[in-house]
Formats: C-alpha cells, sequence, structure tokens
C-alpha cells in the first residue's frame, strides 16, 4: 500500500475501493433517532442486526462478560467510567461545505442532504470540561441565555471528542446536542448544548465540540470521573503492558449508542494496527459495531501514548462474511 503524495495517509487497497460503494461512516439517520430499545431496530435499517445481541446494557456489565483473561476489577471498572463518559451526540443539521467522500474514499454521509435540517446520529467521548464562575462576568453561551434579559454567569462548557463525519464543522456544531445518561428508561438524561466547533482534523476523522450546561453538578462528577479514568487507564496499562502487541489475545472496549438507542458496551479482539509517520494510529477490529457507533470511544487495552487520547470509532468495510472495523486516526 503508497501514501497519497499530500499525505502519509495509507491509500485504500482493492479490497477497500468496495468501501465506496457498500461501505457507510456509521452515522444513523432519519426523521427521528430516538427509538431507545434496540430490539426494536428492525432488521431492514441494519445489515448488522445479527450481531445486536452481543452488545451489553452498561449496568449489565460483569467480569463475566470479558475474555478470561481481562477479568480483572480494574479492567471493569475502567469501562464503566468509559461508559459515564460516553454520550450520544445528535446533529440537526446538515452542512453545506460537507464532501462527498472521505480522504479513505469512503462515500461521506449526508453529502446529498447539504443545507437540510436533518437529524443524524453519533457517539462521542466527554474529554474535559470547564466552569466558568460568575467572577468571570461571562453570561452562559446556550440559546436560551442569549435570547434572555437575565442570563445565567455560573455554567460550564463540556468538550466532547467525536469523528469528523459525525459533526463535520461550526454550523453543525451549533446545531448539535450531546445526550449523557442515556442509558436506560429508568435513567433521565442531562442534554448538553453544543456551541462551537473546538477542534477538527479532517484527515483524521477527529472532532472535539464545545458543549455547556448550567448542571454544575454533573459538570463536578465528570471532572471526577475523568480523573478516574487517567488513573485506570494507567493501572489497566500497567497490568497488561505489552498485551497490545499480542494479536491473538488482545482487547478493545467500545461504548456507543447504535441506532441512537441507550447506550452499549461491545468487546473484540482488534485485527491490526497501522502506524503512520507522525505515530498516529489506527486500528482494525471486529467487535460489534452499528450505525450511531461512529466518533465512539474505542479502549486498547496495553496500548502505549497518553491516556487523554482515545481512538474512535470511524467506518466499516462492512464485506460479506467478515466484517472489520475502523478507528479514526490517534496518536500511539
Amino acid at each position: 500500500m503508497e501514501a497519497t503524495p499530500d499525505s502519509d495517509i495509507v491509500t485504500p487497497n482493492e479490497g477497500f475501493h468496495e468501501v465506496e460503494v457498500s461501505g457507510e461512516n456509521e452515522v444513523e439517520i432519519g426523521e427521528d433517532n430516538d427509538v431507545a430499545d434496540l430490539d426494536r431496530v428492525s432488521p431492514s435499517r441494519c445489515q448488522k442486526e445479527a450481531c445486536h445481541h452481543k452488545y451489553i446494557l452498561t449496568d449489565k456489565l460483569t467480569l463475566c462478560d470479558f475474555p478470561k483473561r481481562y477479568r480483572d476489577r480494574d479492567v471493569l471498572q475502567l469501562a464503566k467510567v468509559l461508559a459515564l463518559l460516553t454520550v450520544k451526540v445528535r446533529v440537526g443539521y446538515v452542512s453545506r461545505e460537507r464532501p462527498e467522500f472521505s480522504p479513505e474514499n469512503l462515500r461521506y454521509p449526508l453529502y446529498t442532504l447539504r443545507g437540510q435540517s436533518i437529524v443524524s446520529c453519533g457517539s462521542g467521548r466527554i474529554w474535559d470540561v470547564e466552569i466558568i464562575t460568575p467572577e468571570q462576568n461571562r453570561k452562559c453561551e446556550c440559546r436560551g441565555c442569549r435570547a434572555s434579559d437575565t442570563p445565567i454567569y455560573a455554567w460550564a462548557y463540556v468538550y466532547v471528542d467525536t469523528a469528523t463525519h459525525v459533526v463535520f464543522d461550526n454550523d453543525e456544531a451549533k446545531s448539535t446536542d450531546c445526550w449523557w445518561g442515556y442509558d436506560s428508561p429508568c435513567a433521565p438524561h442531562v442534554i448538553l448544548e453544543g456551541v462551537a466547533m473546538k477542534d477538527r482534523n479532517f484527515a483524521r476523522d477527529t472532532f472535539r465540540i464545545a458543549c455547556v450546561t448550567h448542571d454544575l453538578d454533573l459538570v463536578r462528577r465528570l471532572q471526577g470521573w475523568t480523573r478516574e479514568y487517567e488513573e485506570l487507564f494507567w493501572e489497566v496499562t500497567n497490568k497488561y503492558d505489552g498485551s497490545e502487541q499480542e494479536v491473538k489475545d488482545n482487547l478493545i472496549i467500545i461504548v456507543s449508542h447504535p441506532h441512537g438507542c441507550y447506550k452499549r458496551v461491545s468487546l473484540g479482539p482488534w485485527e491490526s494496527r497501522e502506524e503512520l509517520s507522525d505515530k498516529r494510529t489506527r486500528y482494525s477490529y471486529t467487535a460489534s459495531t452499528c450505525q450511531g457507533t461512529s466518533g465512539a470511544p474505542v479502549f486498547i487495552i496495553g496500548r502505549e501514548g497518553w491516556e487523554w487520547y482515545t481512538h474512535a470509532h470511524s467506518w466499516t468495510d462492512n464485506k460479506p462474511g467478515k466484517t472489520s472495523n475502523f478507528s479514526c486516526y490517534r496518536w500511539f
């Protein structure tokens, strides 16, 4: 395989060219994506419907769900904390700037619907928070406060990492809501309102959106969970140091909102690891993914690198008989 002249991203080989026709970035599209129960998703809507039973509700996840080697309480707790930081990303507008094809030569989702108020759905991970205090004299940037004579001055940013093909630019970011806690009928969710694009890399398929909320109690809990995630990252990495290189005995953890439904965990091995000249990597894997999984955090146990960089799910080839799924590019 060869790199393109203006980039060190590997050009898809012949096996990947089929994706131009049948492979799609996994963004769930529809007028109403709020069907909560994955079991109610019609098989006609999903070519991977046969794999739906492999998803695990976050509150049902136990040590017994993991391969024997990884039945460790720190691994289980890491998966649960990662789930607490995972959100449903619901976009209400399609940018006029969406391209027809991705750098991978995949047909870019929603291209034919540019400029329309169409709902699409992916997943994302809370990366960090920033509390704004009244002493800073900055009014909240949410739609309600911008239109109000009495705006809130105690609020917070919540930064969410997802994929560029889920939220493409600032226009889409301002029409996005991130649903935290969309886990079950008994768990009311909190809507984090998107206000701006914080960072984007189209070639690597990474995107960071700035959201806002008035719920400072939730924000403080999110702060605690991000710290716990960092601690667990190192605990698990040190325990399984080098297992990332053992292709026959490795594990990834994906937390997502398949088809925009309640949050699920999927587990499985990864198949290959591709490294670019700047040390960014992309993984392929067979853990279950569906439309709506795009942008979801993909945790590779034993990988080297920094704890705050988690790969995100990007695309699938969905070949008959053997489907491979691929992450975006991240460092290490």
